[in-house]
C-alpha cells in the first residue's frame, strides 16, 4: 500500500501544524498507470494553441472545439484577424458565450503581437526564458495565468503547470495546499502548486488530474473506493 506522507504546507494559509499530503510524484505515477501519458504534437501551431485556450475559458470542451473550428474556417489566416471588425470575428464564437468580448480580446492580442514582433507570430517566445514568455502572455487582453501556462505547457512544452478548477479543488483534497474556503484559484496558490508537482511530464499530470476530477472527484460527490488515488489521498472516505 502506498504511504501517505506529511508535507509542510505552502506559505498560503499555513496551518499551525503539519498536514497529511499525498506525495505529488506518487500521485503522478498512479495517474499515469490509470490513464496513461497524454501525447501532444511535437510542433504545434502556436497561434492556434493560444486561440484555443483563449476560447476554452468559462465554457465546455465541446463548445470550445466547435467555436475554434468555426473561427478558423471563417478566418483561415491569422494575419487577417487584426483588421477584422469585432462584430464579424464574434459570429463563429457565439456558442462559447461572451462572443463580443472574446473577439475583441483576440483581435487586440493579435494586434499587439504584430506590433511587438513585426507580424502576427508567437515564434519568438520559443527563445525567451519561460518567465519572460509568461509575463508577455499575461500582458495580453483575455489571457490570465491559466491560459498562459496552458499555452506554455502544450505549445512550448515548457516546465510549467497550469491549474484549472478541477486541479485547484483536488490540490486541496490531496493536501498540496491548505483549504481555500471556496475561493477561486489565485496567483499565490497556483504558484505553490506549480512549485510542488514534478515537471517530468506536466502535461500528462495536468490532463490526468482533470480526468480524475471528472471521473471520481467532482465538486458534488467523490467515488473514493474506486479512485486510483484511494491509497494516498488524505481526504479519502473508503466506506462512502
Amino acid at each position: 500500500m502506498e504511504k501517505i506522507t506529511f508535507c509542510l504546507m505552502t506559505p498560503i494559509q499555513r496551518p499551525p501544524r503539519k498536514r497529511m499530503c499525498a506525495p505529488p510524484e506518487t500521485v503522478d505515477g498512479l495517474l499515469l498507470k490509470h490513464y496513461g501519458p497524454y501525447r501532444t504534437p511535437a510542433h504545434p501551431r502556436l497561434l492556434d494553441e493560444l486561440l484555443y485556450f483563449m476560447l476554452s475559458t468559462r465554457t465546455t470542451t465541446p463548445a470550445c472545439d466547435a467555436a475554434f473550428s468555426a473561427f478558423r474556417k471563417k478566418f483561415p489566416r491569422h494575419e487577417q484577424i487584426p483588421e477584422m471588425p469585432v462584430a464579424e470575428l464574434a459570429i463563429p464564437l457565439r456558442g462559447v458565450g461572451l462572443a463580443q468580448r472574446r473577439a475583441s480580446d483576440i483581435r487586440e492580442s493579435w494586434r499587439r503581437l504584430r506590433e511587438r514582433f513585426g507580424r502576427v507570430t508567437l515564434a519568438p517566445l520559443r527563445r525567451m526564458p519561460v518567465a519572460e514568455a509568461e509575463n508577455l502572455l499575461v500582458s495580453l487582453p483575455g489571457i490570465g495565468i491559466k491560459v498562459a501556462r496552458c499555452f506554455l505547457m502544450f505549445g512550448l512544452h515548457a516546465p510549467v503547470f497550469a491549474v484549472d478548477t478541477h486541479i485547484w479543488r483536488l490540490s486541496q483534497r490531496l493536501g498540496w495546499i491548505a483549504d481555500q474556503k471556496g475561493s477561486a484559484p489565485h496567483q499565490k496558490g497556483v504558484d505553490a502548486i506549480q512549485a510542488l508537482v514534478p515537471m517530468t511530464d506536466p502535461v500528462s499530470l495536468h490532463v490526468n488530474l482533470i480526468f480524475l476530477g471528472r471521473d471520481f472527484c467532482n465538486g458534488r460527490e467523490q467515488n473514493c473506493p474506486a479512485c486510483p488515488l484511494r491509497t494516498v489521498c488524505p481526504s479519502r472516505v473508503l466506506n462512502a
